[in-house]
Parts: C-alpha cells; sequence; structure tokens
C-alpha cells in the first residue's frame, strides 16, 4: 500500500533554467560558462534559493504545524539544485535521504547547448519530438520511458510505507512523469500533457504536488493514492489547486481500436 501523503517539490531556478531563457533570447553567455560542467553541479540562482526558503515556509506551516503531517521519509536527488533546494526548505525534523532513482532525465547532447546549436546539429532530431515525446530520446540521451523505469522503481519502494507520510525533492520532468504514472496516463495523454498551453499542467520552479489516500472530503483512508492537487508558494499561490480524483482509465476493445488509428494515422491510405 502507498504512502498515506506523497508530496513532490521541483526544485528552484537553477542557472541552467536561466542559461535556457537567456539563450532563446539570445543571450548565450551563462550557457557558454556552463560548458564543461555537469548539469549534476548546477545550482541554484539567487531568485531560486528565494523560492525554496518561500516554498519551505509554506512547507511548515501548512503540512507540519498546521496539518501534523510529518515526513517519516524524505528524499532528495543527488544533484545539487535539488539538494541546495531541500537545504533551503530546511524541514521541522530534516533527515533527508539522497536518492539517485529521481535525478533528472538526461538530456544527452543537448545539453549545454545553446538554442540556435541543437537546431544546426539536431534539427531533424528534435522535430522528431513533436511527433513521438513520450518515446523520443535526445541524442544520447532519455527517453520518458527511461524515465519511467527508474520512477516505477522508486514508486515501488513506497508500497512498503503505507503509515508514513513522504516528501521528495526532484525535477520537473520527474515530478511530471511522476503525475503520469499515478494518474495512469497512456503515452498519448502524456503528449497532450507537454504540449498542454495551460499552465496547470506545467511544473513550476518548487511547485508542489500533493498526493493522498484521504478523501478530502470524508477522511476515509483509500487503499491507494487517489486525491491529487498542487501549490505553488513561490509564486504567492498558497491556496493551491482544488483537490482532484485520481481516475486511472480502462479501455475497452472500441476504444483500442480507436486509439490505434489515431496512432496510424499517416497510413491509413494503405490497402494492404
Amino acid at each position: 500500500m502507498m504512502p498515506e501523503n506523497l508530496v513532490v517539490v521541483r526544485h528552484g531556478e537553477s542557472v541552467g533554467n536561466l542559461a535556457k531563457r537567456m539563450s532563446e533570447n539570445g543571450d548565450h553567455s551563462l550557457i557558454e560558462r556552463l560548458r564543461g560542467s555537469h548539469t549534476a553541479h548546477w545550482p541554484l540562482t539567487k531568485k531560486g534559493i528565494k523560492q525554496a526558503k518561500m516554498t519551505g515556509v509554506f512547507i511548515n506551516d501548512y503540512f507540519t504545524n498546521d496539518k501534523k503531517i510529518f515526513f517519516d521519509r524524505q528524499y532528495v536527488s543527488s544533484y545539487a539544485r535539488a539538494l541546495e533546494t531541500a537545504g533551503c526548505i530546511d524541514l521541522i525534523r530534516s533527515n533527508w535521504i539522497v536518492d539517485t532513482r529521481i535525478t533528472e532525465r538526461d538530456w544527452g547532447d543537448l545539453d549545454r547547448m545553446t538554442e540556435t546549436e541543437r537546431n544546426e546539429k539536431f534539427g531533424e532530431v528534435i522535430a522528431m519530438r513533436e511527433v513521438e515525446p513520450f518515446f523520443w530520446a535526445p541524442p544520447n540521451g532519455e527517453t520518458m520511458n527511461d524515465v519511467t523505469i527508474r520512477n516505477r522503481d522508486f514508486i515501488d519502494s513506497l508500497h512498503r510505507a503505507e503509515k508514513a507520510n513522504i516528501i521528495a525533492v526532484c525535477h520537473g520532468e520527474i515530478a511530471k512523469n511522476l503525475r503520469m504514472i499515478l494518474f495512469g496516463y497512456t503515452p498519448m495523454e502524456y503528449a497532450e500533457m507537454e504540449f498542454s498551453k495551460d499552465s496547470t499542467r506545467r511544473i513550476h520552479n518548487c511547485q508542489i504536488d500533493h498526493y493522498t489516500r484521504r478523501n478530502p472530503k470524508t477522511f476515509e483512508l483509500s487503499d491507494r493514492l487517489e486525491w491529487f492537487r498542487y501549490y505553488r508558494p513561490a509564486e504567492g499561490d498558497n491556496e493551491g489547486s482544488g483537490w482532484e480524483h485520481i481516475s486511472r482509465r480502462r479501455f475497452n476493445s472500441y476504444e483500442l481500436r480507436q486509439m490505434a488509428g489515431t496512432l496510424s494515422s499517416l497510413f491509413q491510405d494503405l490497402d494492404l
């Protein structure tokens, strides 16, 4: 059985996040500074530190002081930006486990490249991401399916903590993939989430995703994580989203044929 509460926090703004935005706007100075380093070593910006501290105030106040939720297990990615975020959150009764399973997706050769370089060297490869984002891989990097394998291993280890409350500080792609797994999204539904313009489907810096087995209205406990909401205290939003019931879909034969037809629509003209 899963823990009663699972809280997933994305790290604060990192120098990598800032470098990417600057590069997209034509300023490649910071991305040049990152060349020769590994993404695991990139720290938070001053803004990221402030975000993490604001998030820590919210977590300690709302979860621990108000809801009396103390985190029995605390996991953090081994990357510098996640470690720094967890440290700045400054949990009450902090006792963190550094876990390499929840490190960021490996972007391979695309890391430390300007947007211009990416498009010049790997334009055709990058274009394929628009066709199939879940199974697409950056050159020498990970697919989201690869990320799913290690995230499922992480989730499986949580099944032995049914009475526990767990917090994990990780990365945007990891938090997004955990949402996919826990909601039971198909790769097609993942693609919809990936390309959605709806900001509620994005994972912002220091966003808190809260999954729980406890019904927020009746307070009854389910056997699985059945309710979800998110908070963005680093953006001044302490109210968060409303509670959403997690309903994992099942498909009948007709729906499977419809799904297959959508995936193979390019080949409907073939009479084979």
